[in-house]
C-alpha cells in the first residue's frame, strides 16, 4: 500500500496536467486559448485591459474556422491560411502574432509530441 502511494504523481504533475488539458482544449478555438492564457482585466500586467481588440475578437474566430475547415492536428501538413488586415500604427498586430496565434498554434504540435512521440522515446 505505501509503495502505491509513493508512485503517485506529485500535486505539481497533477496541476501541470490540469494546466495541460485545459491550454489543449482550445486546440480549435484560438480566441477561447487567448482569453484564457491573457486574462486581462485581473490582477497582473494585463489588469488595464478588457481584453483582445475588436479587430483581433473578429479574426480569432474566423481563424479557429479556417482550421476546422482544414482538419489541422498539429501533425499533417495543410493548406497555409491567409489573412491580411490593414490598419494604422499602434494596433498591437506586431505583439499578438506570436503572443496568441503561435502559442496557440504550439499546443497543437505540441499535443502530438507529447502525447504520442515521447511515449516511443522513453522506450
Amino acid at each position: 500500500m505505501l509503495a502505491d502511494i509513493q508512485n503517485l504523481p506529485s500535486r505539481e504533475v497533477i496541476e501541470q496536467e490540469m494546466l495541460w488539458r485545459k491550454a489543449v482544449s482550445f486546440r480549435l478555438h484560438p480566441l477561447g486559448f487567448v482569453q484564457w492564457a491573457y486574462p486581462c482585466g485581473k490582477p497582473g500586467s494585463l489588469e488595464k485591459y478588457s481584453g483582445p481588440d475588436d479587430w483581433q475578437t473578429d479574426f480569432l474566430p474566423q481563424l479557429g474556422e479556417e482550421v476546422r475547415e482544414r482538419n489541422f492536428d498539429g501533425v499533417t501538413p495543410v493548406l497555409p491560411i491567409r489573412f491580411t488586415t490593414s490598419s494604422d500604427h499602434g494596433i498591437g498586430k506586431r505583439a499578438f502574432i506570436p503572443l496568441g496565434i503561435v502559442y496557440w498554434i504550439a499546443l497543437a504540435i505540441a499535443r502530438y509530441l507529447l502525447g504520442r512521440r515521447w511515449a516511443r522515446v522513453a522506450v
